[in-house]
């Protein structure tokens, strides 16, 4: 499964808001703090540590600025959830919006849900669930007039076998062709 590797910023969008506060503080008083006293009396990192004490709050403020994506983030997950009335109204969602949509699902149910945020290639996984020491491979469909055919599934049975998860999902706002569910 070839995931693409995601960057700080990424990673910390997707996790909640407060943890990008709390490391925001935490890097304030490191550069702000920590480092002058440190090094301040040294002469060669005396300059290093008056560079870091006046970058700590643009450094903070990168953190605010993650955390208020990562709330807004947030939002918009529940409120894809909170909006579906029907089958209908879950094919009108966008391909990544559907994805979001799985993820929030999962999540409430209590999985860690490792995902990417649909930038390059996934490997046929879009979501790795997590929960009670089993790992779930999940691959998104979000189609409105095609079906879901056997090879979708050979794929997934395929990747869960190589990659040793417990089990591979495939969620649709589609349908399954026969060939596929028997």
């Amino acid at each position: 499964m070839s995931r693409r590797n995601e960057s700080l910023g990424e990673f910390l969008v997707k996790m909640p808001w407060p943890v990008s506060v709390v490391l925001g503080v935490f890097a304030f008083v490191f550069l702000r703090w920590a480092v002058p006293a440190l090094w301040g009396d040294n002469n060669s990192f005396r300059m290093l540590a008056t560079v870091a004490g006046n970058l700590a709050p643009v450094v903070a403020l990168g953190f605010g600025v993650i955390a208020f994506l990562s709330f807004l983030f947030g939002k918009k997950r529940q409120s894809l959830i909170d909006r579906q009335t029907s089958l209908e109204s879950l094919r009108e969602v966008s391909w990544k919006d559907f994805e979001l949509l799985v993820v929030e699902a999962y999540r409430r149910q209590g999985y860690q849900v490792d995902y990417s945020l649909g930038k390059g290639a996934d490997g046929g996984v879009d979501l790795v669930l997590r929960k009670a020491g089993r790992i779930s491979f999940v691959q998104c469909k979000q189609w409105r007039s095609f079906s879901v055919g056997a090879p979708v599934i050979r794929e997934q049975f395929g990747i869960m076998i190589s990659e040793k998860a417990d089990e591979a999902i495939i969620v649709t706002s589609g349908k399954f062709t026969s060939e596929a569910v028997g």
